[in-house]
């Protein structure tokens, strides 16, 4: 995934964000893992603030990731 704009990193970042809570809440629901389901748990609830937090950010900042290109990021 070439990161040229601001927009692409937005959404490259969303997708990490999402990947990372998928694991997580895989993690929390894994039998194996039951003593750390807690903390599993918060970081999936962490990882879909993030999530908001980037979708929030590309929202207000439409503007400016469509008028300046990122280069050698």
């Amino acid at each position: 995934m070439p990161l040229e704009n601001f927009g692409s990193i937005l959404n490259f970042a969303e997708e990490l964000e999402s990947q990372d809570q998928e694991f997580y809440a895989i993690a929390a629901a894994n039998p194996s893992c039951s003593q750390h389901k807690d903390l599993f748990d918060q970081f999936a609830a962490d990882a879909k603030k993030n999530i908001k937090h980037v979708q929030r950010t590309r929202r207000e900042n439409v503007t400016e990731m469509i008028l300046e290109p990122i280069r050698n990021f």
